[in-house]
């Protein structure tokens, strides 16, 4: 049996301070020469051929960047390639080293595509190309 609508337990909600309207952060210790973690920030990115979002995701010892598109995704090398592979989603990633990570979405603009699924390939998007132009391709069409 179900209960109604009006009677069904409501779950506590538990909100995060809103820095601004791009930027999340918990409330944590913070040292002297440390930001907040762990932290998320996001932002519109235009283009020539349109605008995407560009996010930033950091937590202690890690961090990853991507730039959302209409089509897909232009991202480091944190994403796994064979699950959106296999759900047909448009993928490519630029890899970072650990001496010099890509952090923020515009860390992606000059990094060079090093994989792509093959629905981001069927956008002309090549390995070698940089992260900009990956993000062209895709917002195109």
């Amino acid at each position: 049996m179900s209960l109604p609508k009006a009677d069904l337990p409501r779950q506590q909600s538990t909100e995060l301070p809103v820095l601004n309207s791009t930027t999340l952060e918990l409330n944590q210790p913070r040292s002297m020469n440390d930001e907040t973690l762990p932290r998320s920030t996001s932002r519109e990115l235009t283009f020539d051929n349109g605008s995407a979002i560009g996010i930033s995701n950091r937590w202690e010892n890690g961090q990853y960047c991507s730039i959302l598109t209409k089509r897909g995704i232009v991202g480091c090398g944190i994403y796994d390639m064979v699950t959106p592979a296999e759900f047909k989603q448009a993928i490519a990633i630029a890899k970072g080293t650990p001496e010099n990570p890509l952090v923020e979405p515009e860390d992606l603009f000059d990094a060079k595509i090093v994989d792509a699924t093959p629905a981001a390939k069927a956008l002309g998007i090549e390995v070698g190309m940089t992260g900009k132009q990956a993000v062209e391709k895709m917002l195109a069409t």
